[in-house]
Formats: structure tokens, C-alpha cells, sequence
């Protein structure tokens, strides 16, 4: 069986998608007898020094990251002018060290600031990382993971779009970061889910770049589902039981084990131990 790390995890800080506190988080690690865990809290990087010390005296490896949304303005300048048909891009950096970590809110401080977009319909107080700050030297040491398939501007591109140019934006990204750049692959019933590990998987043969396995992790077990679409219609001021409501998750988004991670990759088994290794 193949150690898996958890590198892509929201916490209750997460405000919109998180019900796990980081010290739950680490605990339900420390129980699995996980090596390691990520907090990636999304456009939010709260609480890293209580998460960072708290798991060092459970004995687990604490990795701090971020699930940040990219402003593609290199590759589609335009993105925004249609603003009732956008798709947003999400993309997960996470810091090697503490210099690396000092980087990571640099950018995430700089979209907050001066990237927040108005009249972005739910999005509204966002800050947007733009592709174009990224260069080698605002990105050391910052490991950057492609993103979950139906927020992946790769992985769409991929599906829908012109393969070349998927490509040439994973060597786009391969430029700057080198090899702290991984595509990633996830099974937890999405659209499309058997053709995005299909072409994430090509993608990888013909750049060199590794794909690593991630599971979104939104809450503990399967059974809080339903507080967790509770808390994300508060945050979202919708009402539970609207039949109209945009379903966002599902209830595979749970802390899966290390066993459950190995059954659901048993086929691609080197998907799983890339994680170990990031």
C-alpha cells in the first residue's frame, strides 16, 4: 500500500467550504497515522502558526498552502468582460519552507489589495493572483499543483478546448516552477472524471511534468454532508432546500484514509506515493 498525503484540505477558515478546525484536522492525520497534512484554505491563510505548531507535537508534518484563485491574464486577457458566464480558475500553492511561505502571502496579500474584482457576481471581495507575477524569484521554494479538473484551466482546456494549448500552458507554469510544478488527478465523482485523469495522465507523457493524487477534503465523514451545505449556504445566502440550488459538492468530499485513497487509485498506484514525496 502507498503512503498518501493529504496536500489539499480546507479548513473551518475556508469560511465558505470548510468545517474542520486545524486542529481536527491534524488530530484525524494523527489517528490515520499520517505522516503529514496540508491546510490549503481557499484565498485565506489564517491560523498557519497555531496549525504549524500544533502538528508538530502530534508528531504529523504540517505543510502550508493555498487554494488561490488565477486571473489568466496572460493567456485570456478578456476573461472577465463576460462576466455572467465565468468559470473561475483555481490553482494550489504550497511553501517548502518559511521563505517560501513569506513569497506565498506576498501574492496573496498583493490580489486581496489591488485584484479584487467588482461586479464579479459571487465573487464579489475576491482577490485574484494574476499569472503575470509569477516569475522564479516570487515563486522559490512555492510548490504549485495544476488544481481540481472542474476548476483547472489546464484540465478544461484539455477536455474542451485545444490540447496544444493545454500543453503549452502546463509549460507555461514547468518555466517558472520547475520541478515544484505537479498536474493532479482527483476521484470523487465529477463531471467528466474518467477523460480529466485520461488527459491529465497524457499531459504528463508529453511534458515530463508528474501528476500527483489530491482529495478535496471539506469535512470529516460522509454523514456531514448536510451541516457542510448548511454552513456553505449561509456563507452563500441561499436557502437549503431551494431545488434551483447550484449543488457545488458531494459527499465524497470527506477525510478519506489512507486505505480508501489506495483503493480508489488502485490502478495508477504512482499517483499516490507522488504525494508522499511532494
Amino acid at each position: 500500500m502507498e503512503d498518501f498525503v493529504n496536500l489539499r484540505v480546507h479548513s473551518s477558515y475556508s469560511i465558505k467550504d470548510g468545517l474542520l478546525s486545524p486542529k481536527q484536522i491534524v488530530d484525524i492525520a494523527a489517528k490515520n497515522g499520517e505522516k503529514a497534512v496540508a491546510i490549503t484554505d481557499l484565498n485565506y491563510m489564517l491560523k498557519t502558526v497555531d496549525f504549524y505548531e500544533y502538528a508538530r507535537q502530534k508528531g504529523v508534518k504540517p505543510i502550508i498552502g493555498l487554494d488561490a484563485y488565477i486571473e489568466r491574464d496572460l493567456f485570456n486577457p478578456n476573461e472577465f468582460e463576460d462576466m455572467e458566464n465565468f468559470e473561475p480558475t483555481r490553482m494550489l500553492f504550497l511553501a517548502k519552507n518559511e521563505e517560501a511561505y513569506k513569497r506565498l502571502n506576498v501574492l496573496l496579500s498583493k490580489a486581496s489589495t489591488i485584484n479584487q474584482k467588482v461586479g464579479l457576481k459571487g465573487y464579489e471581495g475576491v482577490g485574484f493572483i494574476k499569472q503575470s507575477w509569477l516569475d522564479k524569484e516570487s515563486t522559490k521554494d512555492i510548490i504549485l499543483l495544476s488544481g481540481e479538473s472542474n476548476t483547472s484551466d489546464i484540465v478544461k482546456e484539455a477536455l474542451y478546448g485545444d490540447k496544444d494549448k493545454a500543453l503549452e500552458k502546463v509549460k507555461f507554469y514547468q518555466e517558472i516552477f520547475g520541478g515544484n510544478f505537479f498536474l493532479e488527478v482527483q476521484r470523487f465523482d465529477q463531471k467528466d472524471e474518467y477523460n480529466s485523469v485520461l488527459e491529465t495522465l497524457r499531459l504528463s507523457a508529453k511534458s515530463n511534468v508528474p501528476v500527483t493524487a489530491t482529495h478535496p477534503v471539506q469535512f470529516e465523514n460522509r454523514n456531514d454532508y448536510y451541516y457542510h451545505e448548511i454552513r456553505s449556504c449561509i456563507s452563500s445566502k441561499e436557502e437549503i432546500d431551494d431545488i434551483n440550488r447550484e449543488l457545488k459538492f458531494n459527499r465524497e468530499q470527506y477525510y478519506k484514509n489512507n486505505k480508501e485513497i489506495n483503493e480508489m487509485f488502485q490502478d495508477i498506484p504512482q499517483v499516490i506515493s507522488m504525494s508522499s514525496k511532494i
